[in-house]
């Protein structure tokens, strides 16, 4: 109902009970028309009642309504305030990821060997270094290095080699997940040119992108020598060590 409405109302009803109250005092009515007033008055009543009702179903609906468009907003504030947290984990991983990136660094290092299409194993890991969680990096039993994380690497390896006259040549390269690298090849040998033993000392260094999970490995196709079971290389070294890793995020 509108002000003007109550308003009209309330002077009727008012002048309603004044009437009952005066005809009860004065006898102004006879019982039929008290009864008729009472009953208008009900009557009146009902309909300011039902109104009333009607209008606060109207405004508990409007009400409820607005609650659900807070609840609307607040949900789509929870969900906003989860994707800045999470943006601001992932902010923290990667300044976490630039202050300390991932290294590696391992070189195995071994006496002398005599081997024919065999990798290369050692004696002892000479400087090993890393930051990864769970790195494999050089096995110095298998004589494999495992790469723990995508990025360029430096592979390198120096040996001495023991040639005896009428030796076959000293073939050696490195593989990447048993494929020879032919780039990498270190040939040595002096055949029957010389009239006496040879010494040669040589190396490689190659630049190599890994994925995480590929395997680098140093391999004899022949380093032994032909009429003595002598050693037939010597003071080997092979390091691999990550130059630049990838970027992940």
């Amino acid at each position: 109902l509108s002000f003007r409405s109550k308003m009209r109302l309330s002077v009727k009803l008012t002048i309603f009970f004044f009437l009952i109250h005066s005809s009860q005092s004065q006898n102004l009515f006879t019982d039929e028309q008290q009864e008729l007033i009472r009953g208008m008055v009900k009557a009146e009543m009902k309909v300011v009642e039902f109104n009333l009702k009607k209008e606060f179903e109207i405004k508990e609906a409007a009400l409820k309504n607005q609650i659900g468009k807070l609840e609307l907003i607040i949900e789509e504030v929870q969900i906003e305030q989860s994707n800045l947290m999470s943006n601001q984990n992932s902010l923290d991983n990667i300044v976490d990821f630039v202050r300390n990136p991932p290294n590696s660094f391992f070189c195995g290092s071994k006496f002398s060997a005599s081997l024919l299409e065999s990798t290369v194993t050692y004696d002892k890991l000479f400087y090993a270094r890393t930051n990864i969680e769970g790195a494999i990096g050089l096995d110095i039993n298998s004589g494999v290095f495992t790469s723990d994380f995508p990025g360029t690497y430096t592979v390198s390896y120096s040996l001495m080699t023991d040639n005896d006259i009428g030796d076959p040549y000293k073939i050696i390269y490195l593989r990447r997940n048993d494929q020879i690298i032919p780039e990498s090849q270190f040939k040595s040998g002096s055949g029957w040119a010389h009239e006496q033993e040879t010494w040669d000392q040589g190396a490689k260094t190659l630049i190599l992108h890994l994925e995480k999970g590929d395997q680098v490995d140093l391999w004899c196709e022949d380093c032994h020598n032909m009429e003595t079971a002598d050693e037939a290389i010597f003071y080997i070294m092979f390091c691999v060590s990550m130059s630049q890793f990838d970027p992940i995020f």
